[in-house]
């Protein structure tokens, strides 16, 4: 679906939220995998400040930083690239969430994704 926040539909079966990397291959995915199943993907560009997400002052790297992802201002959409930073904030809980499913892939799996 290409809509702009103007015609948004009133439902959708899957919400993705964010249209970055992540976000678009979702969509992606949904639509080869899913084509019966409707969904949006909303991004709140300048919703906040972004800045880049490698701070280097070598020359070839600042060229193509227009080409990386970027990372908020706040957390959690801030990639400190600190280990015991993210462990603090990310805690020692296991992953779980219903909506997840966790297995080995086949090569059933692995043909439909290609």
């Amino acid at each position: 679906m290409t809509a702009s926040t103007q015609t948004l539909p009133q439902h959708v079966d899957v919400l993705v939220v964010g249209a970055g990397l992540t976000g678009i291959g979702v969509g992606h995915h949904l639509r080869k995998l899913q084509p019966a199943k409707t969904f949006a993907i909303l991004e709140a560009r300048g919703a906040m400040p972004r800045r880049p997400y490698i701070d280097m002052g070598t020359g070839y790297v600042n060229r193509a930083m227009h080409l990386f992802p970027q990372q908020g201002t706040e957390g959690p959409w801030v990639a400190a690239q600190d280990y015991k930073n993210d462990r603090r904030m990310l805690g020692k809980d296991p992953i779980e969430d219903t909506a997840l499913s966790f297995a080995v892939a086949t090569a059933k799996t692995l043909d439909a994704v290609r």
